[in-house]
């Protein structure tokens, strides 16, 4: 995650600021060039994903869906705090 946040921030799409209460973090978030582009790389990503998941059936999709969303509660757990998605502003 470093590595591509580093790669995104050279590319000025993304800056980074400390978080106000807990030096140790970081957040994310997007530059005016970032919020351009959002929508292209949404748009890429949601191809691929069409793309790489075609070969399933829709119970297969159902259960990848399932599995994908435990995986990712856990990570919630285990983050300082648990909701990921509100880091990428």
């Amino acid at each position: 995650m470093v590595k591509s946040a580093t790669r995104m921030e050279a590319a000025g799409l993304l800056e980074r600021r400390a978080h106000e209460r807990d030096a140790r973090l970081v957040r994310l978030w997007l530059t005016e060039r970032g919020r351009t582009v959002r929508a292209d790389v949404e748009r890429a990503r949601d191809e691929l994903e069409l793309r790489v998941t075609a070969p399933l059936t829709a119970d297969e999709r159902v259960h990848l869906q399932s599995a994908l969303a435990k995986i990712v509660a856990e990570f919630a757990d285990l983050a300082p705090e648990a909701d990921p998605a509100a880091e990428i502003r």
